[in-house]
């Protein structure tokens, strides 16, 4: 295949830039007290509530500062969203009920998008795309 016949890297781009607008947009108009990647770091915690999280996971997961990371978590727990608890020298998170109920309006949002992105793809096209976009994320954890 000729490199200028296929540009995949430059479609999964475009996708992902809209995509991310559109979930940063839907998110600000749904919660205008936190941002994109707090939502991201809450979205995370809700999904593996099992998982323990520390701060030093989440650094190392966004590949933010420190700083930044803790600027963000402290907002979060400010507006009671989530905790932090001292172990030493780790810090331990944890989701509150108040932030799970913002998850679950957050995968509502999430989930209108998605819909609208996947209206015009029957639902066999949809289960392809699913298993390609599994592949290709695998594919990345080796980058």
């Amino acid at each position: 295949m000729n490199n200028a016949d296929c540009n995949i890297v430059d479609d999964l781009n475009v996708i992902s830039h809209r995509v991310k607008n559109q979930l940063s947009n839907a998110y600000k108009a749904e919660f205008d007290d936190i941002s994109y990647e707090q939502c991201r770091i809450l979205m995370s915690m809700y999904r593996n509530q099992n998982n323990t999280y520390n701060q030093n996971f989440l650094v190392k997961k966004l590949n933010k500062s420190k700083s930044l990371v803790t600027r963000w978590l402290t907002h979060l727990e400010a507006i009671g969203l989530i905790s932090r608890n001292r172990e030493g020298r780790d810090i331990y998170l944890s989701i509150t009920h108040e932030g799970k109920r913002r998850c679950e309006r957050l995968y509502e949002v999430q989930h209108l998008i998605e819909s609208k992105l996947l209206k015009d793809l029957q639902d066999d096209a949809i289960v392809s795309l699913s298993s390609l976009l599994k592949c290709l994320i695998k594919g990345t954890e080796s980058l």
